[in-house]
This record gives C-alpha cells, sequence and structure tokens, in this order.
C-alpha cells in the first residue's frame, strides 16, 4: 500500500486495474460501486456509538452479505484471464517500485514464499 502511495505510477496502475476489474464485475452481473458503497454504509452504522445493538446486529448481518456478494464478484472476475494478467503487471510493478523504495525487498519476498510453501507443507500432512 505504501508504495502504491509513494509511486505515481503504481498508484495510477493501481487504479486503473480496480477501474478494469470493477467493469468486468459489472459485465459479469455484479454491482461493486454500489456494493462497496452499501459496505461503506453499513461500517459507519456499525461503528457509530448511538447505533444500537439491534440494529448494530442488523447492520453487521447486511455487511457480511453484501461484502460476500462483493467477494463473489471479484473471484469470478479474476477467473478472467485478461484480469489475470493485467493483476500480474500491476504486482510486476508494484515489486519493482518496492525494490527500488527498499532493496532488501527481494528477501522479504523470498522469506515470504519460504513460510508460504512451509504452512501448504504442514497443511498437506
Amino acid at each position: 500500500e505504501e508504495t502504491s502511495k509513494t509511486d505515481p505510477d503504481v498508484k495510477k496502475q493501481e487504479e486503473d486495474f480496480r477501474s478494469y476489474l470493477n467493469s468486468v464485475m459489472k459485465a459479469k452481473g455484479y454491482t461493486p460501486d454500489e456494493d462497496m458503497k452499501k459496505i461503506d454504509q453499513l461500517r459507519a452504522t456499525m461503528e457509530d456509538k448511538k447505533t444500537s445493538s439491534v440494529t448494530r446486529n442488523r447492520s453487521l448481518m447486511d455487511f457480511l452479505r453484501v461484502k460476500r456478494h462483493y467477494q463473489e464478484g471479484e473471484r469470478i472476475a479474476m477467473d478472467d484471464p485478461k484480469v489475470q494478467e493485467a493483476q500480474k503487471k500491476l504486482q510486476e510493478s508494484m515489486v519493482a517500485a518496492m525494490k527500488k523504495h527498499d532493496p532488501d525487498t527481494q528477501n522479504l519476498l523470498n522469506d515470504m514464499k519460504q513460510t508460504e510453501q512451509n504452512l501448504q507443507a504442514l497443511a498437506g500432512r
């Protein structure tokens, strides 16, 4: 996240990717803009100290339902090879910007990959 804040090119790519992902979600029948607006509204209601516990619980249930719907749309959109390619390009740009900002980035990425492999090995037992 810090990389997209400090590198304008990466920030633009991230915005373009999010816009493209949303357009694919819409093309597949999902409503990402409306879902995110509703999620933000529900989050504000739940965080409001004046909200009753009954309303907070109802808002939480709505929040979870809308969030699941949004995530389902994302998963379906991510099945599209063009979306996967756009995501890959964004990730490559982010990693390049991170390496430029912090030369130790590759070591951190290697450590993360090793940890992930270890966790997968443990899960497979």
